[in-house]
């Protein structure tokens, strides 16, 4: 057998063909590489070497650009522009405010509606397909908006949102009172003055409570009201302020806050409410809602501002107590404390009061920013100051309560009975609402012992306010009235849910917030008596 190596063989040019087995072998060969046989008879045959091409590459089906991944719509994109355009325009309408960026907003989506139109009408297919419709639609809110927008706000009665909004008190025409009520009070800012004395003007209803109506802000509302010319101005929970007109119980206007929540109560002075949210404070007009400036600070908190004689004292939650000139608001001055700040400041004669959840509480010059005096108390400070008579009154959260002189600073005297409501005071008496569930009234000179005591049975006592010689004050969902001389119970009412703001009392109304985001309005009837409560009267007189 030949030994001729079979790569060798594979570059021969001529072969023979094996007679018995078939096989291919080299043509000098004598015997056959397969099978042995002999091959010397068989016929030379020229072998021609096979010529070997690259294979050239194939695109595969499904990628080319025939193939339905790569066909595509290459008419214009008008409609995407004029539906992008309605985006734009819509956007004054959510932020329900004109501002650079709503009326930037709604321009930009005129000229997206008209770009979208112009390409719709180049290509007969799109112009068929959507773009007529789509045009029409755009030209027609456009409209619709550009003239809600221009025309501001509706402030109109409308039935059905009224309905859906406000609960009706009973028929007051026939339950004996006059269907026109008059706004002549007023409580412009938290606890009824900026010495937090928490007494409002009144007068108290009259007669059983029951709920003239309700304005529900779908969040829990925590920014007591204030109360001026017939509008309640407050903060939602959702960033915006909102002036609710007291006799439709619909708002006049809303302000958008940059979506922040509002925990503090506004201040009215001089036709302009100040409330702080996020960080800043911001001056809105008070008959349009619209900003007359804004200042930007740490952290707003809590701390409710309080104005006087043309100075806008507000605390930041973190350590800083500022002055702004009402008008500009440009900054006069501020003062660093210790701690967190959740009280608002109180004014003295002289002074600026502040508190601290460390316990420190802070006397400040009015006019150059100085402290004047620093008494570090047992316990955090979570309430707001009052101050009446020479004397400092402060809650403190260890359910205690302090006097301390105010051109010193030093305590005075102390009673336990406290927590996080500030107390009020009203001549000889300091009327404290303590977290141990009780309202109690002590000497304002001396302290305990208490001349009386209430008790609630509920730990979440809100801040007591003096309406005359009575004394209103909220306890989870239950509302009370009780003799300030006596501690007697005049009258009780279920709000429904439990308060979260303080009561405020002026003509003849009390308005209060509470934990299901609803401001309520309540209301007295002299006419009905406790046992007509089928005839409309919603809570009987205990």
């Amino acid at each position: 057998m030949s030994s001729t190596p079979r790569h060798l063989f594979r570059r021969s040019i001529s072969q023979k063909h094996c007679p018995v087995c078939g096989a291919a072998c080299p043509s000098d060969n004598l015997f056959c590489i397969d099978c042995g046989a002999s091959i010397v008879k068989a016929p030379r045959v020229n072998r021609t070497p096979a010529k070997t091409t690259p294979q050239q590459f194939q695109v595969p089906t499904y990628l080319s650009r025939d193939s339905a991944l790569f066909q595509y719509d290459d008419t214009p994109m008008g409609t995407g522009l004029v539906w992008l355009g309605l985006i734009l325009i819509a956007i004054p309408t959510m932020t329900r405010n004109i501002s650079p960026i709503s009326v930037g907003a709604w321009i930009a989506g005129l000229a997206a509606v008209v770009a979208g139109i112009a390409r719709t009408r180049s290509d007969g297919q799109a112009l068929l397909r959507a773009g007529l419709a789509t045009g029409v639609a755009a030209v027609i809110s456009l409209g619709v908006i550009g003239q809600g927008l221009l025309r501001g706000p509706d402030t109109s009665l409308d039935q059905e949102q009224l309905a859906a909004v406000v609960t009706e008190s009973p028929d007051e025409t026939e339950s004996g009172m006059s269907p026109a009520r008059t706004f002549d009070g007023s409580v412009p800012t938290l606890r009824g003055s900026a010495a937090h004395v928490g007494e409002n003007p009144g007068p108290l209803l009259e007669g059983n409570p029951y709920r003239a109506w309700r304005y529900d802000t779908g969040q829990l509302l925590n920014s007591t009201p204030a109360i001026v010319e017939g509008s309640a101005y407050f903060g939602t929970r959702d960033g915006y302020l909102i002036a609710l007109d007291l006799l439709t119980a619909m708002p006049r206007w809303t302000f958008d806050l940059s979506g922040y929540p509002v925990s503090s109560a506004p201040a009215y002075s001089n036709r302009t409410i100040y409330v702080g949210s996020g960080y800043h404070v911001y001056a809105i007009d008070a008959e349009r809602g619209t900003e007359r400036w804004q200042f930007e600070m740490s952290y707003a908190g809590e701390s409710s501002p309080t104005v006087a004689e043309g100075v806008v004292y507000v605390a930041s939650k973190e350590h800083v107590l500022y002055a702004l000139d009402a008008e500009t608001g440009e900054k006069i001055w501020s003062y660093r404390t210790d701690g967190l700040i959740y009280g608002s400041p109180t004014l003295s004669d002289e002074l600026v009061l502040i508190g601290t959840d460390e316990g420190h509480i802070f006397a400040i010059s009015r006019q150059t920013g100085f402290a004047l005096w620093k008494h570090t108390a047992a316990s955090g400070v979570y309430s707001t100051i009052s101050v009446d008579d020479g004397l400092a009154l402060v809650t403190l959260f260890d359910q205690s309560v302090i006097a301390l002189d105010l051109r010193t600073g030093a305590q005075v005297w102390e009673f336990p009975v406290g927590g996080s409501a500030s107390p009020a005071i009203r001549s000889s008496h300091v009327y404290v609402g303590s977290a141990d569930g009780a309202v109690y009234a002590l000497d304002a000179k001396e302290g305990g012992p208490p001349a009386w005591l209430f008790p609630t049975g509920n730990g979440q006592v809100q801040s007591p306010v003096i309406v005359g010689e009575t004394l209103v004050f909220a306890a989870g969902p239950t509302l009370y009235a009780v003799e300030r001389a006596t501690g007697e119970l005049l009258w009780q009412y279920p709000i429904g849910s439990p308060a979260t703001t303080e009561p405020v009392v002026v003509d003849g109304m009390i308005y209060i917030g509470a934990e299901d985001g609803n401001l309520y309005a309540i209301a007295g009837d002299a006419s009905l008596l406790p046992d007509d409560e089928e005839n409309g009267a919603r809570s009987p007189k205990f």
